[in-house]
């Protein structure tokens, strides 16, 4: 299931958070798609020649 981050955003706005830093990243921990490729210890990516786009997100947050 995909996730937009506004829905994230909206979502710990309403909760009352304050995002402090977000970050992307263009890795996975598990292999949800069988195209992936291994890009370390139990981290995936997308081949060579796809274009780079995130696949996870960081972020720090507090009330």
């Amino acid at each position: 299931m995909a996730v937009e981050s506004a829905d994230v955003f909206r979502s710990l706005k309403r909760a009352g958070l304050a995002v402090h830093n977000f970050e992307e990243y263009p890795l996975l921990c598990y292999k949800p798609y069988p195209h992936l490729v291994e890009a370390g210890p139990d981290m995936y990516r997308l081949p060579d020649g796809d274009p780079e786009i995130p696949l996870t997100f960081a972020l720090d947050a507090s009330r």
